[in-house]
């Protein structure tokens, strides 16, 4: 029987489903980690892992393929958690998916103004704007105590159920819950920033 010769695509390939493989194993591992250690501690430390796992990915594709270096991106994410908690606070208590919709709008439209000055820049520069930026969001969340809390944060923000079509899938009081949700998310977002890295528009301006 004649032997099939080993072409470039398939040594590539090799690779590739090692690196899916190995994907697939950390997630399933994730996937039951609340379930088989119940220690509260750990589940919550493993759920800010993820998200600070988030961070870390976007700061990768920011640094790693644009060679832009930000000191902001602590300031984006803690924005973005103050919206959300404003919003549960005084605007939609009970709906966590307006919330985090509005959370999202809301840092958005912030970084668009900040965003338009510091692309204007680059290299040193571009660092020296996000510190100084960062600093000064730091400053609002640390002085406007009426609002922020100051260094005791946001208080009584209430716990909404996660519900999917009518589905009540649990509520984000109960760690668990709340881990399988933000695991779901690092996923989505891991997905999405491979898709745009890897396809023939981000490869464009990542190289530009």
């Amino acid at each position: 029987m004649e032997r099939r010769p080993s072409g470039p695509g398939q040594e590539r390939r090799k690779p590739m489903t090692r690196k899916i493989l190995s994907l697939l194993i950390i997630v399933a591992c994730l996937a039951v980690f609340p379930f088989v250690v119940e220690n509260r501690f750990y589940i919550s430390l493993i759920n800010q892992m993820l998200i600070y796992g988030l961070l870390a990915m976007s700061l990768d594709v920011l640094l790693g393929y644009t060679g832009l270096l930000s000191f902001m991106h602590n300031a984006y994410l803690g924005t973005g958690a103050y919206m959300v908690g404003l919003f549960l606070l005084h605007v939609a208590p009970s709906s966590l998916w307006v919330t985090l919709l509005l959370g999202i709008m809301g840092t958005l439209l912030l970084a668009l103004p900040v965003g338009w000055v510091q692309v204007r820049t680059g290299g040193l520069a571009f660092a020296l704007l996000t510190l100084a930026f960062g600093m000064m969001f730091f400053t609002v969340a640390w002085k406007w105590y009426t609002v922020t809390g100051g260094d005791d944060g946001l208080m009584g923000v209430p716990h909404p159920d996660i519900s999917l079509f009518g589905w009540v899938l649990g509520s984000t009081g109960d760690p668990v819950a709340i881990y399988l949700l933000t695991l779901v998310v690092v996923l989505l977002c891991f997905l999405l920033t491979w898709r745009i890295v890897n396809s023939p528009f981000g490869a464009y301006h990542l190289n530009k």
